[in-house]
């Protein structure tokens, strides 16, 4: 096989992470002071704010943990539906734990994004399900063809099949015409 038939492109490299965060850490002092009139380093710390900023920091870690999972997963409009639950979610505990004041902006804006997650919801519901008299809805039984061509696009692109973290997508649509 000659140069360029066949070979998928070389990813070009990503910034490093380590550049990044010397780039927070020299750059955040400053834009403290700014912000808040104070540097960072004259907060008096207690035991108790090194428990918040550790419980922090772990629920930050777990929600970006999460993000990653749920990336090759789930479609597009599903990732922005989890995105809008979680921002329900946020609103909600902020005011259950926190005392949070909900402002009737707020409170229409989460009945909003409730009403769309639950009529996304039913909409795909009622496209993945079978269609009497066996047209299958949108997401049919995949035939041999269509795993050969899956197989022909994992191989192509260095081992990975479309649709997910390195296995095939359980969502195969077959179009009928």
């Amino acid at each position: 096989m000659g140069e360029g038939e066949g070979a998928p492109p070389p990813t070009p490299p990503s910034p490093p992470l380590h550049s990044q965060a010397a780039t927070l850490l020299a750059v955040g002092p400053f834009l403290d002071r700014f912000v808040s009139s104070a540097w960072v380093f004259d907060f008096p710390w207690t035991g108790g704010a090194a428990l918040a900023l550790a419980a922090s920091c772990a629920a930050a870690v777990g929600v970006n943990v999460s993000q990653f999972a749920c990336l090759g997963r789930f479609s597009a409009v599903s990732f922005q539906v989890l995105g809008h639950a979680k921002t329900v979610a946020v609103l909600v505990g902020g005011w259950a734990f926190l005392g949070d004041d909900i402002s009737t902006k707020q409170a229409l804006g989460m009945a909003l994004a409730v009403a769309g997650m639950v009529g996304y919801g039913v909409a795909s519901s009622a496209a993945a399900a079978p269609v009497p008299g066996g047209a299958g809805g949108l997401r049919g039984k995949a035939s041999a063809a269509d795993d050969a061509d899956i197989a022909t696009v994992a191989k192509a692109s260095g081992g990975r099949a479309p649709g997910g973290a390195g296995g095939t997508s359980p969502y195969r649509i077959k179009a009928t015409v």
